[in-house]
C-alpha cells in the first residue's frame, strides 16, 4: 500500500491558517444605556448570513465564516434603528452601539437647551444653489452635518441665512424683476437625516412630515419645529435645504463675464439660480460637512468652496434628552 504524507508547507498552512480566523465576539448594546441588546439579529451581507445575539448580546462569531477586515455587516432589532458598520478583525470583544427608535426616543424628557453652528449674518459672502458656467446647480438638496455633544436630542428652531446684496443685484431680464422690489416669496423644504453608520452621508429621514417653508425674501428665515416633534437619536444629524425647481421659484440672472481669459472685452451671460441663496457659514471646520443630493438621488460631498469654507450658514436650536 502507498503511504501518503502532508508536505510540510501544508502542515504549515493548517497551523497558521486557524488564528487569522479565531472565534470572535460581538457585543451589542444600547447606545444611551450601555445596556446589551438581547436577540438583534446580526447579518453578514458578503456571507449571506444572519445570527441572533443571546440574552446577554452576545454573538460567537465562528472561524467558518471567515471573515475579514471591512466586511459590511447590519445589526437590526425592534424598538432600535438598523445600523450599518465593517467588521473589525481583533483579539478581544467587538462592542457595537445601536440607537433607539424613534418613539422610543420621544419618551426621554426634555433636557439643557444647546445652539449649533451659531453664524454673524454680516460676515457672509458665499452661497449655494446658482447656475454658472462651472457649478451647474445640479443638485436637489444640500445637506449640513451637525455635532452633538451626546446622543438624543429634539430640534426647536432652523435658522437659514441667505447671501442677500438687493442694491447690487444684478439687473433681471423682465420675465425676473427684482425679488425685494415685488415683494416675492420664495419657497422649499427643509428635510432631516440620521447619518448612515457605514457611509457618513445622510440616511433615514428623522421626520416622517415634510417641512414646507413660504415666505419673503429676507436674508433670515426662521423656522420653528415645535409641531414636526423631529428627535434625534444618536450624536449626528442633517438639515437639508431642498430647491422647488420651478419657475415661480427661480430668478433668471443677467451678468457680464470674461467669457475666456484671452477675450478683451466681456459677454452677457444668464444664470438661473433657485430660492433660497443658501450662504456658506464663514466659519471654517476641520471636516467638509456639505452634502449634496445629486439630480441621480446620490449623495455626495458638496466641495465647489472647499478647502474655505466647509459649512452652510444653517443655525439649529434644540433641547439634549435626560
Amino acid at each position: 500500500m502507498m503511504k501518503r504524507y502532508l508536505h510540510p508547507l501544508y502542515l504549515l498552512f493548517v497551523v497558521c491558517y486557524l488564528p487569522c480566523y479565531a472565534q470572535q465576539t460581538i457585543k451589542v448594546i444600547d447606545g444611551q444605556t450601555n445596556r446589551p441588546v438581547p436577540y438583534a439579529t446580526v447579518s453578514f451581507f458578503l456571507k449571506n448570513v444572519a445570527y441572533a445575539t443571546d440574552k446577554e448580546g452576545l454573538l460567537q462569531v465562528h472561524a467558518d465564516l471567515a471573515l475579514k477586515q471591512g466586511d459590511s455587516l447590519c445589526i437590526s432589532r425592534m424598538g432600535y434603528q438598523v445600523k450599518k458598520t465593517v467588521f473589525t478583525v481583533s483579539d478581544g470583544t467587538i462592542t457595537l452601539n445601536v440607537q433607539k427608535a424613534l418613539a422610543e426616543s420621544k419618551k426621554s424628557q426634555i433636557g439643557a437647551k444647546d445652539i449649533l453652528n451659531e453664524v454673524e449674518p454680516d460676515s457672509i459672502d458665499r452661497f449655494a444653489g446658482m447656475e454658472t458656467g462651472i457649478d451647474s446647480a445640479n443638485y436637489l438638496q444640500l445637506a449640513q452635518k451637525f455635532y452633538l455633544k451626546q446622543a438624543g436630542a429634539v430640534l426647536n428652531e432652523v435658522t437659514l441665512y441667505q447671501h442677500i446684496l438687493i442694491e447690487d443685484y444684478p439687473k433681471a431680464v423682465p420675465a425676473y424683476e427684482r425679488p425685494k422690489k415685488l415683494g416675492r416669496k420664495l419657497h422649499f423644504r427643509l428635510r432631516f437625516y440620521d447619518v448612515d453608520s457605514l457611509t457618513g452621508k445622510p440616511g433615514n429621514e428623522l421626520n416622517d412630515r415634510l417641512v414646507e417653508v413660504a415666505g419673503s425674501f429676507e436674508k433670515t428665515i426662521r423656522v420653528d419645529l415645535g409641531q414636526y416633534k423631529i428627535f434625534v437619536p444618536g450624536k449626528y444629524f442633517f438639515v437639508a435645504v431642498e430647491w422647488v425647481r420651478n419657475r415661480a421659484n427661480g430668478v433668471l440672472l443677467e451678468a457680464e463675464i470674461q467669457t475666456k481669459p484671452s477675450d478683451i472685452g466681456y459677454g452677457i451671460e444668464y444664470f438661473l439660480k433657485y430660492m433660497p441663496s443658501v450662504a456658506m457659514s464663514p466659519r471654517l471646520s476641520i471636516n467638509q460637512n456639505i452634502w449634496k443630493l445629486n439630480l441621480r438621488n446620490q449623495w455626495q460631498p458638496y466641495t465647489y468652496f472647499a478647502p474655505e469654507f466647509t459649512d452652510l450658514a444653517i443655525m439649529v436650536k434644540l433641547n439634549y434628552l435626560k
